[in-house]
């Protein structure tokens, strides 16, 4: 576990609000939107299969990010 607020924020949505999701498919990149008062993640990601990893259309789109320690 990290001791950055934001990846303890995405570790814990990637267990628990995308569980389903994340155990059959793999992050490929993750980015930060930044927006008012905060940030929001976004992953693209990808497919294992036999050939190897391939792209998908699919997107997550995390929660809306409001570091409580910056905002003070």
């Amino acid at each position: 576990m990290s001791d950055d607020p934001s990846v303890e924020f995405i570790e814990y949505h990637i267990d628990n609000s995308f569980k389903q999701e994340m155990a059959t498919h793999l992050i490929k990149d993750l980015y930060w939107l930044e927006t008012e008062g905060g940030a929001r993640a976004i992953a693209r990601m990808s497919e294992p299969t036999e050939k190897g990893v391939e792209d998908t259309n699919l997107l997550c789109l995390f929660p809306p990010f409001f570091d409580k320690e910056a905002n003070k």
